[in-house]
């Protein structure tokens, strides 16, 4: 979400900071199960890697704006699917459907 909500700055610091954070989660989340995974695995780790890594280079590289204003209006609405997704996902992380389940 975080490679989502880059595409909305226009100031390259602001896009650039929000990308590799979105890089370094990435990869933070990509990088243990390469290790647990085997060989065929750990090649689908790093083709994933170089893909997102490809991707943010394409989307920092020329420094002028992609995409017509529907396309941004469609990914402004992903985005906020996403955010909305992330409320139940937490609250079952939490346990909270399981106790509410209990009473």
């Amino acid at each position: 979400m975080l490679a989502l909500r880059a595409l909305g700055f226009v100031d390259p610091m602001a896009v650039h900071t929000l990308l590799g954070a979105a890089l370094v989660g990435c990869v933070g989340m990509l990088v243990p199960v390469g290790l647990a995974a085997g060989p065929t695995g750990r090649l689908g780790v790093a083709l994933v890697l170089l893909l997102g890594a490809a991707g943010a280079g394409l989307a920092t590289g020329g420094g002028t704006r992609v995409g017509s204003p529907v396309a941004r209006r469609a990914l402004d609405l992903l985005e906020v699917v996403l955010v909305a997704a992330t409320v139940p996902l937490a609250l079952g992380v939490m346990g909270l459907y399981g106790l509410v389940r209990g009473l």
